[in-house]
């Protein structure tokens, strides 16, 4: 399988593509190495992916990891589709998503961003619409982010099943542990992480004007 993991910025991305690394099946999941950007065809990404020491690209299991950061839906989605044109039956891609205020709190944090309302905007405008685009794609699994690090065992379970991989109890148990010295606290399955913003005590942020309804049936966790 090709497995794309992406998702808006700062919901998660990194952590999964650490995560799917670690399946003994995956080859590799590159870093944002954007392999649909520059129109490459079928055949020189899987130039490129041997380029970049991918074992037998075209038949081993690998991704890419991209996150997107502005508020056009179009980009994100027609990425996707493209991904899913280009690998056919063996394309993947796992979409994140995150709540909108954690994200706009670590893209502030980050200094991606300065003004938090400014990515809260961002993410209203551009989310509602990904989610439901990609509820008409085929081989799109869309995650949520709190799920992932609340209850990890079973949501890892349901993305190795997704993409074709042994979800056994074993490969689980042992991705969901899996730790390095190399490992950044970011890239750690961790549940403090989810919703952070309850926990803030120097970027005070209203909640008010959420609509949680709405939130949920974005794949939001609430």
């Amino acid at each position: 399988m090709k497995i794309l993991v992406t998702g808006f910025q700062r919901s998660g991305t990194t952590m999964t593509r650490r995560l799917m690394t670690y399946h003994p099946n995956v080859s590799h999941i590159l870093h944002e190495r954007k392999l649909l950007k520059k129109k490459r065809t079928k055949q020189d990404i899987i130039k490129y992916a041997n380029a970049l020491g991918i074992k037998d690209p075209l038949n081993s299991n690998w991704g890419d990891k991209v996150p997107f950061y502005d508020n056009k839906p179009g980009p994100q989605v027609n990425y996707i589709r493209r991904w899913n044109e280009i690998w056919g039956k063996e394309a993947r891609s796992i979409y994140l998503v995150r709540h909108p205020i954690d994200i706009a709190i670590s893209t502030v944090r980050v200094k991606m961003e300065p003004n938090i309302k400014v990515v809260i905007k961002r993410q209203n405008t551009s989310v509602p619409q990904i989610v439901e685009m990609l509820k008409d794609i085929d081989q799109v699994l869309i995650v949520s982010f709190e799920s992932l690090v609340t209850n990890p065992k079973d949501v890892l379970k349901e993305m190795f099943k997704f993409c074709s991989l042994d979800y056994s109890d074993k490969v689980v148990d042992m991705v969901a542990s899996a730790k390095t010295k190399q490992l950044r606290y970011f890239d750690n399955i961790n549940a403090d992480r989810a919703f952070a913003y309850k926990k803030q005590t120097d970027l005070k942020v209203g909640v008010k004007h959420y609509d949680y309804d709405k939130l949920r049936s974005l794949y939001y966790v609430i």
